[in-house]
């Protein structure tokens, strides 16, 4: 990642093309959807496909597959896995071996089950612990598990689900080598994670003025192995790892970034999370509205990106700042930038119907927030409000 990710999208805005949404750079990517749609991932139904995966989380499926939970750890554990979430990175393991390996039986039915699952137990496990390490009190609408049962059983709770990961990878049916291969990625896409959130920390406990192109990196480390892993385990499953991992890490690479974009950029709807997210972790956001503001605006959000908080600064002065600045639009272009870079990654793939199903899985997973911003964006234009 270099510094050109973020001045790109100031250089080349004026020649960009637009979405039916409306959204500025969006044009390539939507086009090179469309090219993808003519290929043979028309024949694999994401819609079902992504449905059946979210069926393998209720919990009476989850205790068929993983057996009763024993002791009170297990059980809260299970009822955490079950609930919430939008599954996207199991599903993201099944598409992979959907379309490597199309030919199911039981057998390699009940391990790819297991291996979406185990997916989902490392990812859950690491929203238990950044919820104890960022003190959130609420997550799906409801209170997280330190904000229900305190941080030491919610602590251990997440530990219990990271051994549930590596329960169900050694269970799965894979052979030796590729339980090996399997082990290898979880473990490193682990320790990449905790990189990442480990730079957020310490940004934390010792706020510093971050630049939007560190900002990313922090983004890529804590959000990109997440996907990763789901793709590499895909491809593994599907003896396929070896002629595909560059691609999938670079494709990770990008939706991790462009995932933790889209929050901050949802953020900007959200009086509570602006102001909350704005003094506790690194903005990119904030920090390209500090980068281009002037005068008074500029005062306050450097502040704000060195994490200090203000009792006189409210939601509306941030958001008006960030505004005036154009940051907001930055953070869309860039946005877009990202999602680009995931389908381009996609170029090295030979085998069309990984290439369709991952192309798609991009606007799947990214595109719901375009039209959010676009909507956002008219609504202050005309000064309308929205509800937050």
């Amino acid at each position: 990642m270099t510094e050109d990710d973020v001045s790109m999208t100031t250089n080349t805005s004026k020649s960009r093309c637009v979405m039916n949404n409306g959204l500025p750079g969006a044009g390539k990517a939507a086009s090179i959807f469309n090219d993808y749609a003519a290929d043979a991932s028309q024949m694999v139904d994401l819609g079902n496909l992504h449905d059946k995966v979210k069926s393998w989380f209720l919990r009476t499926e989850l205790d068929t597959l993983m057996g009763e939970p024993q002791g009170h750890a297990e059980e809260v554990a299970r009822d955490w896995l079950a609930v919430g979430g939008r599954r996207w990175r199991p599903f993201l393991a099944v598409s992979v071996f959907v379309a490597l390996q199309p030919d199911e039986d039981v057998q390699t039915a009940s391990m790819i089950q297991k291996i979406a699952v185990a997916v989902e137990c490392f990812h859950k496990a690491s929203l238990v612990h950044d919820d104890i390490e960022d003190g959130d009190l609420e997550r799906y609408g409801k209170p997280t598990l330190c904000g229900e049962y305190g941080v030491p059983i919610a602590l251990n709770v997440g530990d219990v689900l990271i051994g549930e990961g590596y329960r169900l990878l050694a269970d799965s049916g894979l052979d030796g080598e590729r339980v090996r291969a399997a082990v290898a990625e979880a473990s490193g896409a682990q320790r990449l994670l905790c990189r990442g959130q480990g730079a957020e920390l310490s940004w934390s406990h010792k706020p510093c003025s971050l630049s939007s192109h560190h900002v990313l990196e922090i983004f890529r480390l804590k959000t990109a192995p997440a996907f990763d892993v789901a793709l590499q385990l895909g491809a593994i499953a599907a003896g396929r790892a070896h002629d595909f991992s560059d691609v999938l890490r670079a494709y990770s690479d990008a939706v991790g970034v462009a995932y933790q974009i889209k929050d901050d950029l949802d953020d900007l709807v959200d009086d509570s999370g602006l102001m909350r997210d704005a003094t506790s972790r690194p903005s990119v956001v904030i920090s390209l509205a500090a980068e281009r503001a002037q005068g008074d605006d500029r005062t306050m959000l450097v502040g704000l990106a060195t994490g200090k908080s203000n009792a006189d600064i409210t939601a509306h002065h941030v958001r008006a700042a960030i505004r005036v600045s154009k940051a907001d639009a930055e953070a869309v272009l860039l946005l877009e930038h990202y999602k680009e870079r995931a389908i381009r990654a996609l170029d090295e793939l030979n085998d069309q119907t990984l290439k369709g199903l991952l192309g798609h899985s991009v606007a799947r997973i990214l595109n719901e927030l375009a039209s959010e911003a676009m909507v956002e964006s008219k609504n202050e234009g005309t000064g309308s409000e929205t509800s937050h």
